[in-house]
């Protein structure tokens, strides 16, 4: 599945404390994209889509797998400096983020969001309105965190209540990529089991 990660860090935005626990969600999804053969797909070459690369390539590697397979730079054309690792796509830019956002979300099967902002915010919610899977590392306080507070109390990706994990503001990244990954790999089985 291809799964659009949203989110980050930003000084003037965030907690200090935020910063850590970011970092660490983001490396492990890095780890649980190679190791359940499942592609990220980055909307920007910021500091941490950087770091899931980094991530992923290192993931990949130790697997002999072909990065391309697990990373995808979906960029607006007006991106000069290209990533040089992955598979990279541009697209026409828009006149407004939010047009770019709902395209990024329209290529996606999923959301993952750690961290972020306002943007974060637009994209979870587009999801949501979309029937889209979103995951949102709820523990982190953020614009996406608020978002997910305010998700349909009978939200649901399978069976009721399988969504709740996402509540627990002692889980691990372990444990929240755990869950996140048994899910798409639930419904990538469902999805595509007569492709």
């Amino acid at each position: 599945m291809k799964i659009l990660f949203q989110g980050g860090w930003k000084t003037k935005r965030d907690r200090a404390d935020t910063k850590g626990p970011i970092s660490e969600y983001c490396e492990t999804l890095a780890q649980y994209i190679v190791a359940n053969n499942h592609q990220i797909v980055l909307a920007s070459n910021r500091e941490f889509d950087k770091l899931i690369a980094d991530k992923i390539v290192e993931a990949a590697n130790a697997k002999k797998a072909n990065v391309k397979d697990h990373l995808l730079f979906l960029l607006p054309d007006r991106i000069k400096s290209l990533p040089s690792i992955g598979r990279v796509k541009t697209f026409e830019a828009t006149r407004w983020w939010i047009e770019e956002r709902t395209y990024l979300v329209q290529e996606a099967d999923a959301v993952v969001a750690v961290g972020g902002g306002k943007g974060t915010f637009d994209c979870v919610e587009k999801a949501f309105l979309s029937g889209k899977p979103v995951f949102v590392a709820a523990v982190i306080s953020c614009k996406s965190t608020e978002a997910w507070k305010r998700r349909k109390s009978s939200y649901k990706y399978i069976v009721a209540g399988d969504a709740d994990f996402q509540d627990d503001l002692n889980i691990t990244p372990d444990e929240f990529f755990d869950n996140v990954f048994g899910i798409l790999n639930s419904l990538a089985e469902i999805r595509y089991s007569r492709r």
